[in-house]
Order: C-alpha cells, then structure tokens, then sequence
C-alpha cells in the first residue's frame, strides 16, 4: 500500500499550528531546544508503538492527534519547557513525524538517523529555510524544495535496498524532511 498523503492537509496543519502560536504569544526564545523530544519521552512506549506503527501502515495520516494527546500536552508542556501549549503541540508533532520517519528508513534502508541528521546539518542553512519556506506556504501540493529532497535520496539510493514504490521511499524522506521543520518551529531551534 502507497503511502500517498494529503499536502494540503499538512500544509493546512501547519498554518493553524501558526497561527495558534502568533496569536497565543509564542516566541522561537520562548520554546526550549530538545522540548519535542521531552513530550514524546514522557508518552507511554504502547502510544510511541502506535504511532510507528500507524506510520508504516497509513504514513503520516496515522500521526493524527486527537483528546487524548492534546491532554498529554496540556499536562506536560511546561515541564518540558514550553511556555505556550501551541509550541508543544508543533514540537512533538514534529518529533514524532521526524522519528517514526527516521525508524521507518532504519528499518527498510538501513540507514541510521545520525547519517540523515548529517545530511540535514550539513545542508546550507539557507536551503533549510527555504524547504520551512515553502512548506509552509505551499498549496499546490508540490513538493518543496526537492534539491533537500535529492540530498538527503544519496544514502538510502547508495545502500542498495531499493523501495517496491519509489513514492514511499520519496515520502519518508518528506515525512522526515517536514518533521525537522515541524519540530524547529515548535522549538524554535535548527
């Protein structure tokens, strides 16, 4: 099964995360580096498993967030240095889309997340920006950016598992991609 999702669903997403965060106050200085990281930690591991395995089987429309996890963030998110709900919800949503994704890649291509975050790291920050640019403001349902795409593409390419469907190995790397800037702009750190 195809892991096809709706651009326009996550784009959509992302505007209301930010829209949430202008209007509530939020600030990059206000949020705490490693916060998506201290919410998913403090998930129980059979909602951690959930969620990877809701990623494999549906993509990230198996990330959805529903009452319960909105309480979870609501009772964690100061504690793990948030001082606004919004950034907390944009932190783990981040996160956990990042590290499903980084799991799923693991799994079928071999390829660990310190290599992936060596490739993101090591990418012109300018070529970050762009790819949140336009991720965030993209409606038509293209992908953004593809050149960070095609350069986090080189190692699974090189470790010589190939994808069934290519689409799911180019969505993983998006979903992976997405989750880094989802988690950033939460924690309002690169």
């Amino acid at each position: 099964m195809s892991k096809a999702r709706p651009r326009l669903a996550d784009r959509l997403f992302a505007l209301a995360v930010l829209a949430a965060a202008f209007t509530s106050g939020a600030s990059a200085e206000a949020a705490t580096p490693g916060g998506g990281k201290c919410l998913w930690d403090a998930l129980p591991a059979a909602t951690q498993a959930a969620y990877q395995s809701n990623y494999v089987a549906q993509g990230t429309l198996g990330l959805s967030f529903d009452a319960a996890l909105s309480a979870h963030i609501a009772a964690n998110y100061k504690t793990c240095g948030f001082t606004v709900d919004s950034d907390g919800r944009w932190a783990l949503r981040g996160y956990t889309e990042r590290t499903v994704a980084e799991r799923h890649i693991l799994l079928v291509y071999g390829v660990t997340p310190e290599t992936l975050e060596a490739i993101w790291t090591g990418l012109p920050p300018e070529a970050r920006a762009l790819y949140a640019s336009e991720m965030t403001s993209d409606y038509s349902g293209a992908p953004p950016d593809p050149g960070v795409i095609t350069a986090l593409m080189v190692p699974l390419e090189a470790s010589g598992k190939t994808s069934p469907d290519a689409i799911s190995m180019f969505m993983d790397l998006v979903a992976y991609a997405d989750g880094r800037v989802f988690q950033q702009m939460g924690e309002g750190a690169d």
